[in-house]
């Protein structure tokens, strides 16, 4: 497409309401493209793998177990309460979210997620990470975590792909 071309095609609107299907969506999605499964796999697997390192060691009588088997416990520890604060944290922001409507309008330059006069501008620039299946598209935004929207949210299969090739293009000029 010819960049004359291009402006003509904004602003493009999504708008979609939060069902418990689309927060689901939504958490799978940014998990994914966060973290992806090979690197939600490796962490407790090389954990575990470290334990059985250490353990030859203690069986031959240069260490005690309970150095490697407390250091084991301790990090699963940490990591059981991250776990479940997160979750905690984000079943909290499901309830607060479920049943309202979003309004996303995309610019050539950026989008603004709400509606006047409320509306949030935030560029292209700020995108730290973006990443698409067949489910929708996840925004990644800084600190400002991550945001979903459904395929089905665009009028139309022509605007969605539309969008999509252009924060293609503009993210990869950053």
């Amino acid at each position: 497409m010819s960049e004359t071309l291009q402006p003509s095609l904004f602003p493009i609107t999504a708008r979609f309401t939060v069902t418990d299907e689309v927060a689901r969506a939504s958490e799978a999605v940014l998990r994914d493209i966060v973290m992806p499964k090979w690197v939600q796999i490796a962490l407790p697997v090389a954990a575990f793998l470290q334990l059985f390192v250490q353990l030859p060691k203690v069986m031959m009588g240069a260490g005690s177990l309970w150095l490697p088997l407390s250091l084991f416990v301790f990090i699963g520890g940490i990591y059981g309460l991250m776990f479940w604060l997160g979750h905690r944290k984000k079943n909290k922001a499901r309830a607060a979210i479920l049943g309202k409507e979003v309004v996303i309008q995309f610019f050539d330059d950026g989008f603004e997620l709400g509606e006047p006069p409320t509306a949030q501008r935030i560029g292209y620039s700020s995108i730290v990470r973006a990443g698409r299946d067949a489910r929708g598209l996840v925004i990644v935004v800084g600190r400002a975590g991550g945001l979903f929207v459904p395929t089905r949210a665009f009028a139309s299969p022509a605007q969605r792909d539309a969008f999509f090739s252009h924060l293609r293009s503009a993210l990869k000029k950053k």
